[in-house]
């Protein structure tokens, strides 16, 4: 995880991208059942953070996000759930 951490931004992303398909799954923090993290930018826009592994969702559990359970979605049903959200 540490050499992850190391990466730039853009080998990060790759990262993720390659480690999702290979896994065929991504990780959220959820609050409580269909409640998930999720971060604002400056500009109000909300963004729901996702992470290749449980080791990863684990370390973001802290602070306001403390108590939040690393939760497992498949790849499949995480694209699906992003295009309902994109109609919505």
């Amino acid at each position: 995880m540490k050499k992850v951490n190391e990466l730039t931004e853009s080998e990060r992303y790759d990262y993720f991208i390659e480690q999702a398909l290979m896994q065929n799954e991504i990780w959220l923090l959820q609050a409580q059942e269909g409640l998930y993290a999720m971060c604002e930018d400056d500009n109000g826009k909300q963004y729901i953070p996702v992470w290749p592994a449980k080791e990863f969702s684990d370390s973001y559990a802290t602070g306001e996000w403390e108590g939040y359970q690393s939760e497992q979605m498949d790849l499949k049903e995480f694209i699906d759930w992003m295009q309902e959200l994109r109609d919505d």
